[in-house]
């Protein structure tokens, strides 16, 4: 290192400086955006961490027990289909085949629990019921 080298790298440095002092709504502006990136980033990671979706699941004919949350309006019996990392923190939307969602048979409804959904249905069921989909949303408080 001799004194034509550092009196270089003085002189770059004062130049770097100088542009950025030039620049500094430039650079104010660059980190404007990476904090907007950043927060939108934790966002999405945030909601993806509230969403549960499930595929191609069954409920089990042994699954059904009689029930009278909902026997006012006709549904006597319920099932847990179990999903994991669901609780009861979460609302739930049970997709059944379009034949099963129209039978009548099944409540129009469904209620998220630990371990799981409840599905809810006017008849027994003597064989296990497809389910397309299950979509659990979580809860903000």
């Amino acid at each position: 290192l001799n004194a034509e080298n550092l009196n270089n790298m003085s002189t770059a440095l004062e130049l770097a400086i100088e542009a950025v002092n030039r620049n500094s709504s430039t650079l104010t502006d660059y980190n404007v955006v990476k904090s907007n990136v950043t927060h939108n980033a934790n966002d999405i990671a945030q909601l993806k961490n509230g969403i549960l979706i499930f595929s191609n699941q069954s409920i089990a004919a042994s699954a059904w027990v009689a029930d009278n949350t909902y026997s006012g309006a006709g549904y006597v019996w319920r099932a847990l289909l179990s999903l994991d990392g669901v609780t009861t923190a979460y609302i739930s939307e049970v997709n059944l085949t379009p034949s099963d969602a129209l039978s009548g048979n099944y409540a129009p409804v469904s209620a998220s629990a630990a371990g799981g959904v409840y599905v809810y249905a006017k008849n027994k069921p003597t064989v296990d019921v497809p389910v397309p989909s299950v979509v659990c949303l979580k809860q903000t408080t």
